[in-house]
């Protein structure tokens, strides 16, 4: 989750926000990326906006992916336990109530069960991607076993299969120590090309013609819980 027009584009902007909200709590959802990979590379077309920086492949979304789940996991290392809370996916569709119930004392909120009555209440007729709430949180939804190729996985591990490793998610091949050089050329292309697109889209939401059209909007003061997922 999760890639639209409301993209998580907080993901890449973490240290703004520890400055902007520093009472925040955040929750880091982690999902294999190699089902991540498949579901972000399917997605239909014109349901996302595509920048300079788009991932076409599972090694491209590798990038993408290694760069985020590090980064959230840094801002962890940074604010401790009581501020950052790592769940997996795949844990949370084996047992919402569990995790859900673990997020809601983290936050210091009551856990209820309609929390999870959502399925068949959300409309999503203009949302052709997220048909999957329509359903409960299901396991196997994506499966890179059965869904990617062995080259296209190799491929995504050879980018980040240390993360994947440290995150405890088995590997088709053997564990790298580090991305090899051909991958590390490959992250410094992606992070030249995002560097660029941040830039850009700092240029234009400058522009009187982007605030004219984007007018602030007022924000409640006093509160912020930011949550992000990879």
């Amino acid at each position: 989750p999760r890639w639209g027009d409301k993209t998580p584009m907080y993901m890449r902007h973490l240290p703004l926000l520890e400055r902007l909200f520093p009472d925040a709590q955040y929750v880091h959802l982690v999902r294999d990326g190699r089902d991540a990979a498949v579901s972000f590379v399917r997605m239909p077309g014109g349901t996302y906006t595509r920048t300079w920086a788009h991932p076409d492949t599972p090694a491209e979304f590798a990038r993408l992916w290694r760069t985020e789940v590090l980064g959230a996991r840094a801002l962890g290392e940074r604010v401790g336990a009581a501020r950052y809370l790592e769940v997996r996916y795949e844990d949370l569709v084996a047992s919402p109530d569990d995790v859900v119930g673990s997020i809601c004392a983290f936050a210091g909120l009551p856990f209820v069960p309609e929390m999870l009555e959502y399925a068949g209440e959300v409309d999503v007729s203009a949302k052709p991607h997220q048909q999957r709430l329509r359903q409960p949180p299901t396991v196997g939804v994506r499966d890179w076993r059965s869904e990617l190729g062995a080259e296209e996985a190799l491929s995504f591990e050879a980018v980040a299969g240390d993360v994947l490793a440290a995150l405890g998610y088995p590997l088709l091949g053997p564990e790298p120590e580090s991305p090899g050089l051909r991958a590390r050329l490959g992250l410094g292309v992606y992070r030249t090309r995002l560097a660029a697109w941040n830039l850009a889209t700092a240029a234009v939401q400058r522009s009187p013609l982007w605030r004219l059209r984007h007018p602030a909007r007022p924000t409640r003061r006093g509160f912020s819980r930011a949550g992000g997922f990879s």
